[in-house]
């Protein structure tokens, strides 16, 4: 049995746009809904398990939102801030309660509907009691049978309830693909100890550890605690690229590697087979952080932009990404330059249809980061036709497979030059020739190399973190 950690997934359920781990914890979550798996998240300091009807509907809502642009779903968010109320402060009668009695103040015909189509959420709330009797006395008497329900698995201290997790078999597996919790190695010596499970983590980078100057002053080292963690107590870990492997190899002892399990293209990404003389402008993705680089990217683009009034016309540079941790000095001129300039645009809160509108009918992606530990906008460009021009770094050329144009980092003469080339049809036209050599990066694949790896109970951990 595989325990898929949603920490980060169910913290940020308010989210409009997703991060790049956001997508891979959101992927493993709903491949794991048709593969009997089950789900736990963090929370005081412990980690419980997440009724899988819970999981649906908050897989739902991520898709719903960041899919086709919906409105944040309050009625999610109010079930996931019911769902830390109750365990943060172990109120596990009034939270039932809560669920239970709103029944009663449905009429008949709303009620029977309620009662019938949230079956799964109901038996999770009324413990071991028949399912029959419940819903009778829901049906007829909801007020006195939600308290009484509420009052007796409370008593009986029921395990689901609690979220105490059943699994002392060790082929259980525990699985963390968003680095969550990983600086508090108490959570999984209780798993490893306690429940006799098997750890296994999924790394995107350690470039706090590796370029610290472009992340907060305190990250390289809570990062490298983290992974010291990993080091010590993980039987399997995986990462995203070679890259990020040779990385964390390096830079922490005691690191072993399982394997790499690159990161799928979304089934949303396709080709558009958009003709170089329908396409126009460029397109850049990501959080506005120093390592992005876009402050740099704006002004080398609107420099161009003055060197070739004729050639640029009116295309626009779109930067879709929503503010981290930009000093407010660097976010603030950049978003001047937007507001002055009919060639720069910065966009947030953009939904998926949205984004991928604009990259099947950019003239190419482009990015200025100094440092990816992959680079999925990358990839989704190339399945979509649409020509890359990305800064010369180990995990741009692995995820492109090589299929692009690059760049030194900060190398203006370089870019201005090959932006110039992308204003050329036939040099355009035969760029987006090239993409059709990209072999998409695919989700079956990488879950078939996770199933394969964690099949065989083996132990890579040293388990140094237990001792007393």
């Amino acid at each position: 049995m595989i325990y898929l950690d949603i920490s980060r997934l169910i913290r940020r359920i308010k989210v409009q746009t997703p991060t790049g781990i956001d997508r891979v914890e959101y992927e493993y979550a709903r491949y794991f809904l048709t593969r009997s798996g089950r789900y736990v998240a963090q929370v005081s300091n412990k980690i419980v398990e997440v009724p899988t009807w819970f999981v649906r509907e908050i897989i739902d809502a991520f898709g719903d939102r960041w899919n086709n642009g919906a409105e944040p779903d309050t009625l999610i968010e109010n079930k996931v801030n019911l769902f830390f109320k109750y365990h943060s402060k172990n109120e596990i009668r009034d939270v039932k309660e809560t669920y239970l009695i709103q029944i009663k103040n449905l009429g008949i015909k709303d009620r029977i509907h309620k009662i019938n189509s949230e079956r799964e959420s109901i038996e999770e709330y009324s413990g071991n009691f028949p399912w029959e009797i419940v819903r009778l006395g829901l049906l007829l008497i909801p007020g006195l049978i939600a308290r009484f329900v509420s009052a007796s698995t409370t008593k009986v201290g029921d395990k689901r309830l609690k979220g105490t997790i059943n699994a002392t078999s060790e082929k259980s597996l525990y699985l963390n693909v968003g680095h969550s919790g990983l600086e508090i190695v108490e959570l999984f010596r209780n798993l490893k100890q306690e429940n006799g499970m098997r750890l296994a983590f999924y790394i995107h980078d350690v470039l706090p550890i590796s370029h610290p100057h472009l992340f907060k002053s305190d990250s390289s080292a809570k990062h490298m605690i983290a992974m010291k963690n990993v080091a010590c107590t993980a039987d399997y870990i995986f990462t995203n690229s070679e890259f990020t492997k040779k990385e964390l190899e390096r830079l922490v002892d005691g690191i072993s590697v399982s394997e790499v399990l690159n990161i799928g293209v979304s089934a949303l990404a396709t080709r558009e087979n958009n003709p170089a003389s329908l396409r126009n402008g460029l397109v850049s993705i990501g959080t506005l952080e120093p390592r992005k680089n876009f402050l740099w990217l704006a002004r080398t683009w609107l420099s161009f932009c003055n060197k070739y009034p004729n050639v640029v016309g009116s295309e626009t540079l779109t930067i879709y990404g929503k503010k981290g941790w930009l000093d407010d000095g660097s976010y603030d001129e950049l978003i001047r330059l937007a507001n002055s300039s009919q060639h720069l645009q910065v966009l947030s809160g953009a939904d998926d249809h949205q984004v991928n509108t604009s990259l099947g009918a950019a003239r190419a992606y482009v990015s200025a980061a100094h440092v990816e530990g992959w680079g999925m906008p990358i990839a989704e460009s190339l399945l979509f036709g649409t020509p890359v021009l990305v800064t010369d770094v180990a995990a741009h050329r692995e995820v492109s497979q090589g299929i692009g144009s690059f760049f030194p980092v900060d190398d203006e003469s370089a870019f201005e030059e090959l932006v110039l080339k992308l204003f050329s049809e036939s040099f355009l036209e035969s760029e987006i020739f090239r993409t059709r050599n990209f072999v998409s990066w695919r989700w079956d694949e990488h879950f078939e190399k996770l199933n394969k790896n964690v099949s065989n109970p083996h132990n890579l951990g040293q388990c140094g973190c237990f001792s007393e």
